[in-house]
């Protein structure tokens, strides 16, 4: 029907109206309409029923399911055209006001602020692995810490965090946090606003996913282990949830106690850490760590 033409003469007709013309309603009404054609346009006037206000879709082909009508295409930003989507530069220029992107996929030490008792925090260069290394030495209650700042982060919009790390030699005795705004891992727990992968002896082998809304700081098994290499990562979504992901593996989704308005403190926007409780040498490698997020801060203008 959407494929046939007009001809001289033709009538018009309640299904070729469909199918050729550009249906405005409800999202609901939209998701309601009882027959739909290939090719079909359709907008809805608000946010009902799984759909966007004021986005232009249409049916697929199949005619199985609305997509986009706007006709982007992949594009790579190389020119000053609508073809290549602009230039990419003008992304980044119209946007350092608010966007926020701490690289460190390739970390030496002395890029971090580093705090310790004993112990040390070194840079572990080889062919297979470019990592800083931090190790507690064999002094109990030793921590070895180091934290990357930067303008203040906001809570009230999303946040990615992503780091490859490895811990090695004990899955006993110790203590860690790697995440933002988080405390040190020698510490006890506070209440302060925070997101963080924890793991520490006493409540088992694995990964948790922590986070505090400012008054109340919760905690949830990630089930996966903590030991050796891993690549963890969160995306936080304010007021909705902060999904923890191991190794691509999604490994939980937490609700409660988000953060959700503020910044982060400016000295903790990256912190990884980590304690031991006896006598055994610990050992953190950070591999590489990616934090993008807004910035929220009155002195950045």
């Amino acid at each position: 029907m959407s494929s046939i033409e007009w001809q001289p003469g033709d009538t018009l007709s309640a299904a070729r109206g469909n199918a050729k013309t550009k249906y405005t309603g409800t999202g609901s009404q939209i998701a309601a309409l009882g027959t739909t054609y290939p090719g079909q346009l359709a907008s809805s006037t608000d946010n009902s029923g799984g759909f966007t206000q004021d986005l232009l879709i249409m049916r697929n082909t199949d005619n199985n399911a609305w997509i986009s009508a706007a006709g982007n295409k992949k594009h790579d930003h190389s020119a000053d055209t609508d073809a290549a989507g602009g230039l990419l530069s003008d992304v980044f220029i119209n946007n350092t006001e608010k966007f926020l992107y701490l690289n460190m996929i390739s970390p030496v030490s002395d890029m971090f602020f580093q705090s310790n008792t004993g112990g040390t925090i070194t840079d572990d260069a080889s062919s297979t692995n470019w990592r800083v290394k931090l190790d507690t030495g064999s002094v109990a209650s030793n921590y070895c810490q180091i934290d990357k700042g930067s303008v203040g982060l906001s809570w009230g919009s999303k946040i990615k965090l992503q780091v490859r790390v490895e811990e090695q030699t004990a899955t006993t005795g110790l203590q860690s946090r790697i995440g933002i705004n988080c405390e040190r891992a020698d510490t006890n727990v506070g209440t302060a606003k925070l997101l963080s992968f924890d793991f520490c002896d006493a409540t088992g082998a694995n990964y948790y996913l922590a986070s505090s809304d400012g008054t109340t700081r919760t905690s949830v098994s990630t089930g996966q282990g903590f030991h050796g290499v891993h690549s963890i990562k969160f995306l936080y979504t304010p007021s909705t949830n902060v999904v923890g992901t191991i190794d691509n593996t999604t490994a939980i989704t937490k609700t409660s106690n988000l953060p959700n308005s503020g910044a982060a403190d400016h000295n903790k926007t990256f912190r990884a850490g980590i304690f031991t409780t006896n006598t055994t040498a610990k050992q953190l490698y950070i591999y590489g760590a990616v934090v993008v997020g807004t910035i929220n801060d009155a002195g950045w203008l």
